[in-house]
């Protein structure tokens, strides 16, 4: 069985320099080096975060609203138990996800949402009951969960519940077909989905499926990419779903 299938019309919206093809290209047939695959990505971000800027904000909520309803519609959004998603922030122009998490909070037994604890790659998401718990964080206003919940209590991590975590909805900046995801750099997902299926391999639970959300600028014809990058299962386009791996095609819609 083939994957990448995409059941949309194809996503090729932006066509790398000329200096970036050959390393774009490569990364099928050989293998790439530490810099050169770090030149790629440092090209490619270039050239997402552009395409990004361009976008208006009546586009954004368009595009956003279209990926929302096929979020919402997915069966195991609607019967999962546990969910992590992220919350949007408007600055780095990502997916607006508030219809998304109100949804989860409303279905879902557990919602959990990202918070950054350092600058060595270390996030937990942490269980949210409802979106006015959540305060901005500079330096981008990032909306992250206080460590206590209005009790006073400690909330709970998904890395500590005994409860498997069933699905990820995760930002990125770019993506192609295949389901590889470039981030922002910073390696704080990768880290974390690293973590998260150790301990589901560990209690023999099934391991989350991992849906990216992604606006049409944001596909791509090849993504760079390392050992430690994971790719996604899912991602969910204004134009439709695109199945990746046999995972996502056995759990999407």
């Amino acid at each position: 069985m083939s994957y990448g299938k995409c059941l949309v019309p194809s996503h090729r919206s932006i066509t790398p320099r000329p200096a970036d093809v050959v390393m774009l290209r490569s990364l099928p047939g050989r293998m790439m080096s530490t810099d050169s695959i770090g030149l790629a990505k440092a090209a490619l971000r270039r050239d997402v975060l552009q395409r990004l800027k361009g976008m208006s904000m009546q586009d954004m909520q368009s595009e956003s609203a279209a990926i929302g309803e096929q979020v919402g519609s997915c069966t195991l959004f609607k019967t999962a138990q546990s969910v992590a998603v992220y919350v949007d922030c408007e600055r780095l122009r990502e997916v607006q996800t508030e219809s998304i998490v109100t949804a989860a909070l409303k279905s879902c037994a557990r919602v959990y949402v990202p918070r950054v604890l350092d600058r060595d790659s270390n996030m937990h998401f942490l269980r949210l009951q409802g979106l006015e718990e959540l305060v901005q964080v500079p330096p981008f206003g990032i909306r992250e969960p206080p460590l206590t919940d209005a009790a006073g209590a400690p909330r709970s991590d998904a890395l500590q519940s005994p409860d498997p975590l069933q699905l990820i909805i995760m930002p990125g900046l770019a993506f192609d077909e295949s389901g590889r995801r470039l981030g922002r750099g910073g390696g704080y997902y990768d880290k974390f989905i690293t973590s998260i299926r150790q301990r589901s391999l560990e209690r023999s639970w099934k391991t989350p499926l991992l849906v990216a959300l992604a606006f049409n600028a944001q596909m791509v014809d090849s993504i760079p990419v390392g050992h430690h990058d994971v790719p996604v299962d899912v991602i969910v386009t204004p134009r439709g779903p695109i199945l990746c791996t046999r995972h996502g095609e056995e759990e999407w819609p």
